[in-house]
């Protein structure tokens, strides 16, 4: 037996051996990192770059991401502003490459604050529910559900301006709002 050649096929078996481990570890490495990346980190990374989102209820949304936060996206397509709530998208396309050191001071507001302040502002909102689609103005937001108050001079078509009404909608059900800027209070 040639020991020289021994060693030599040990040794290069032992270094087949330690870069299979390293790969190894890099894969796994890999994987706990995707594993901490939310939705909303990867929607982040689309910033200003435009997306497709499917809704529930299979509505397709097209635009550039304006602003991202852990509970929310606003979407602007072309005169059109959408806010989607991060639960109501069940499919993106068009996502970049997460990025894990988000620390964004926006991506903290929570949709319960912006619909806090859609409401002090009175600003004209159509939101596309689970129970249907509401235009009117937000009287009141609170932890889970918002006050909408529909109908009435402000109405979005003049066939609804009859008597007001105040509808009570779960922030589960929102699918989207969209601002209705022209409506503007």
């Amino acid at each position: 037996m040639d020991l020289s050649l021994f060693l030599a096929d040990m040794e290069s078996r032992f270094d087949q051996h330690r870069r299979d481990e390293h790969d190894e570890m890099l894969v796994e490495m890999l994987d706990a990192e995707r594993a901490g990346i939310s939705y909303a980190q990867r929607l982040l990374a689309t910033l200003h770059q435009e997306v497709e989102l499917i809704l529930r209820g299979s509505q397709r949304v097209r635009g550039n991401v304006a602003d991202v936060a852990l509970q929310w996206i606003r979407l602007k397509s072309g005169r059109e502003e959408h806010i989607i709530p991060l639960h109501a998208i069940v499919a993106a396309q068009g996502l970049d490459s997460a990025r894990t050191d988000a620390d964004s001071p926006a991506l903290r507001v929570s949709i319960g604050h912006l619909l806090r302040e859609l409401s002090a502002r009175g600003v004209m909102l159509v939101i596309e529910h689970d129970a249907g689609q509401y235009v009117g103005r937000l009287t009141a937001v609170y932890a889970d559900h918002c006050d909408i108050l529909i109908g009435g001079r402000d109405s979005w078509d003049q066939r609804d301006r009859g008597p007001t009404a105040l509808i009570s909608l779960s922030l589960q059900g929102v699918h989207k709002i969209t601002l209705a800027n022209e409506w503007r209070g």
